[in-house]
C-alpha cells in the first residue's frame, strides 16, 4: 500500500489500483456504495428526491434495478480526483466520512421500515455477529437504535436533497 501525504492528511492508494490504472478516489469506495444505497432506499420508499442534484449521476430510472457495481464502474470519474488534495466533480459535504456509521444507519433505518421495534432492531443486529465485527453493525442497546435512527432519518434527508453525509 503506497502511502501519499499533503497537508498532513494520508490518502492510501493501493498497489493493485494503481497498476490496473483505475482512478484515485477521494474517499473508499465503500462511502459511494451507502450514498447509492440511501439513495436507492429514498426511492424504494417513496421518498420525493431531488433529481436535479442528481444530474451528473444518470441513475434516475434505474435505480431500483441498477447494481452498485455496474453503475459504479461507468461513473467512478464523478468521485475521482488527479491527486491528492483535489476535490472530484461529486463531493461528499464532509472530508470525515465513517462508512461503518453508514453501514449501521442504514442497517437501523430498513429494519425500522420493515416495522421492527428498538427492542428487536437490537437484537436483530446481534444475531450471527462475531465479537470481531460487533462494533460495525450491531446495536449496543434498544436506546442506541433509536439515537441510530435519528441520524440515519437525518442522513435519508441529506441524500434525498443531494448531499452526503
Amino acid at each position: 500500500m503506497a502511502v501519499m501525504r499533503k497537508n498532513k492528511r494520508v490518502i492510501r492508494k493501493d498497489r493493485k489500483t494503481r497498476r490496473k490504472g483505475k482512478v484515485l478516489l477521494k474517499h473508499q469506495r465503500s462511502v459511494y456504495l451507502y450514498w447509492y444505497k440511501f439513495l436507492k432506499f429514498a426511492v424504494d420508499s417513496g421518498e420525493l428526491v431531488k433529481w436535479s442534484k442528481y444530474k451528473k449521476w444518470k441513475i434516475k430510472e434505474e435505480i431500483s434495478i441498477t447494481k452498485f457495481d455496474d453503475w459504479f464502474d461507468k461513473h467512478q470519474h464523478l468521485f475521482a480526483i488527479e491527486k491528492p488534495g483535489d476535490n472530484p466533480i461529486v463531493r461528499t459535504s464532509t472530508n470525515q466520512v465513517r462508512p461503518e456509521a453508514y453501514k449501521k444507519r442504514l442497517k437501523v433505518l430498513e429494519l425500522k421500515h420493515s416495522g421492527l421495534t428498538h427492542e428487536q432492531i437490537f437484537e436483530k443486529t446481534r444475531e450471527g455477529i462475531t465479537q470481531k465485527f460487533t462494533r460495525y453493525i450491531a446495536v449496543n442497546n434498544p436506546q442506541d437504535s433509536a439515537k441510530i435512527l435519528m441520524r440515519a432519518r437525518k442522513h435519508l434527508k441529506n441524500v434525498i436533497n443531494g448531499t452526503f453525509p
